[in-house]
């Protein structure tokens, strides 16, 4: 299994209403009724709100320095940021990810 091919697709989901086609501001156009797109990494670093994270997807960023992560973290949504937050071992990073826990509670 140390050999195995980590697929980063089986990471994310879609919900049932986003199912459709993205024109992205460079033109390219990213259909997820195809199916979880093989650059998805590189789509949800770059702000595509459309991926949401599944269980265990925190593997997929762990050579992010903690920063990186936490500006993940400030633009996602409450389930990717319980995701995203295990990587967060810093006390003042701590912090950053409750405050933007309560700022989800409230919206």
């Amino acid at each position: 299994m140390e050999n195995e091919i980590l697929d980063p697709r089986k990471f994310f989901s879609v919900d049932e209403n986003d199912i459709r086609s993205y024109r992205l501001k460079d033109g390219v156009i990213i259909n997820l009724g195809l199916g979880i797109p093989k650059n998805c990494v590189e789509l949800y670093k770059g702000g595509f709100s459309y991926l949401k994270l599944k269980k265990g997807a925190e593997i997929l960023f762990e050579k992010l320095s903690e920063e990186e992560v936490l500006k993940l973290i400030n633009a996602k949504s409450k389930n990717d940021v319980s995701i995203l937050s295990k990587l967060i071992t810093s006390t003042e990073g701590k912090a950053i990810v409750a405050t933007r826990r309560k700022q989800l509670l409230k919206s």
